[in-house]
């Protein structure tokens, strides 16, 4: 099934979309009084339904913000099913003056897995691989974890990879999608279902991240 719900844990900026909303992606921000809720700028065509959503190769679900510059720790939960074997991003912030600036979770089929990957503004930059081959049709659990210097990645629970660059500063930032690498330009779209997008201001654990993953796999 496709009905996801958030889990509120320590640390949650985002949840898209946020538990009980079904008919619109929102962006909570911790920037904001009591987490009030912003509706996230839609795209193109993307049908939501249960909690997932569904993009066609050519949409995407937006928020821009102001400029802040990310040094500190963050993590990143979502589940994905894939409908092509594109090129395509599932997550991704960038910032509009500098195409150097960014974190995604992407598949290229030059990698043939998931991965993880940011660059500073300087374009030093770390990336971790999943062992999860896409999996079209299916659902897969990734995270990322970014504790500074160091980026992993999990599926489906588990721990995977790492890559550490110590020479890696923090990045600036001004716009988040779900859907697409978005950020001076927009490319790389996905095309499939993306359910319970979370955004933490932490490292998440390898146990926090195995029960997310228990927690989704279970709706």
């Amino acid at each position: 099934s496709s009905a996801f719900a958030a889990s509120p844990q320590a640390g949650l900026l985002m949840a898209i979309p946020p538990q009980g909303a079904t008919s619109e992606y929102q962006f909570f921000s911790a920037n904001d009084s009591g987490l009030n809720r912003r509706d996230l700028g839609i795209v193109g065509s993307v049908a939501i339904s249960g909690g997932a959503a569904t993009f066609d190769g050519s949409s995407m679900a937006t928020s821009v913000y102001s400029e802040i510059t990310i040094a500190s720790a963050f993590s990143v939960s979502t589940w994905v099913k894939p409908s092509t074997t594109n090129d395509m991003t599932v997550f991704s912030v960038g910032y509009s003056a500098n195409i150097q600036d960014f974190f995604g979770i992407d598949h290229l089929s030059a990698v043939g897995f998931w991965r993880t990957v940011v660059r500073d503004t300087g374009g030093r930059q770390a990336s971790a691989i999943s062992d999860k081959p896409l999996g079209v049709g299916a659902w897969t659990h990734l995270a990322a974890v970014y504790t500074p210097k160091t980026l992993s990645i999990y599926a489906n629970g588990v721990y995977v990879s790492s890559e550490t660059n110590a020479a890696l500063s923090g990045w600036r930032c001004n716009r988040a999608a779900i859907g697409a690498l978005y950020r001076n330009t927009t490319t790389l779209y996905f095309t499939g279902d993306v359910g319970n997008t979370l955004i933490y201001d932490k490292a998440l654990s390898a146990d926090e991240v195995w029960s997310l993953y228990c927690l989704g796999a279970k709706k």
